[in-house]
């Protein structure tokens, strides 16, 4: 899970042009801070699944969208998670 985040979320002057290549050959993407979106969306065939910033959110505990679970029967489903 890299620092960088995507360049089709964030535009190249923030994200990462050359980590766009992996839309499509990953099933999810987790993306935390400084990202622009709120809710989930698929782009090219890869989930991309916002995460709140996982540290001094509520004093020193993370938020609770800090935290996903990914659940996989044959379906993909995410969900948020609280450790």
């Amino acid at each position: 899970m890299p620092d960088e985040g995507l360049a089709a979320l964030q535009g190249p002057s923030h994200g990462s042009e050359l980590l766009d290549t992996l839309l499509g050959a990953a099933r999810v993407w987790f993306h935390g801070h400084s990202r622009p979106m709120k809710e989930s969306a698929e782009i090219k065939g890869t989930l991309v699944y916002p995460l709140e910033d996982a540290t001094f959110v509520r004093g020193f505990l993370p938020s609770e969208r800090a935290w996903a679970l990914v659940e996989f029967d044959g379906d993909l489903r995410v969900r948020p998670f609280v450790p």
